[in-house]
């Protein structure tokens, strides 16, 4: 299972999936978290705060690297990636341009909105469970389909 964003990988937009903390804007302690959410796939825009606040914290990327994370951040690394390594895939320039449907692609997924809202989004997965993903939902029902998928 993966996030894919075209935001920072801890800002709370994706986070909602994997960190629970009291303000949006600690992004260090959400960074944390991820390293500690047992997905597999991460891809998004980097880290707001790689070393805490004040750059004295250790490095999330540190973090990754104990938890087995696979690092990205070239086009070549990224279409090198092996099945099943789990990876941190960052691109400081998705922006909805081609990167960001690669990445979609790659992990086999599509979520497609540039607004907070309500709207209908399109939506499509491959793999188990994928029959819940295929068509036009709320952005606020993907996680409600993620939870019933896992029986949490």
């Amino acid at each position: 299972m993966g996030i894919v964003s075209s935001v920072s990988i801890e800002h709370a937009t994706p986070a909602v999936f994997y960190a629970h903390n009291p303000s949006r804007k600690n992004y260090y302690d959400i960074a944390c978290q991820l390293t500690e959410s047992g997905f597999d796939y991460f891809a998004g825009g980097g880290f707001l705060q790689p070393r805490g606040k004040k750059n004295d914290q250790k490095s999330v990327f540190d973090m990754l690297h104990e938890k087995g994370y696979l690092v990205v951040d070239t086009r070549e690394g990224f279409l090198n990636l092996k099945p099943g390594t789990k990876t941190v895939a960052i691109n400081p320039v998705l922006d909805g341009s081609k990167a960001a449907s690669m990445m979609g692609e790659k992990a086999g997924l599509a979520w497609t909105s540039y607004a907070h809202t309500g709207v209908p989004v399109p939506v499509s997965a491959m793999g188990a469970g994928a029959e819940s993903f295929n068509g036009y939902y709320d952005n606020t029902d993907i996680f409600t389909k993620m939870v019933a998928l896992m029986n949490l």
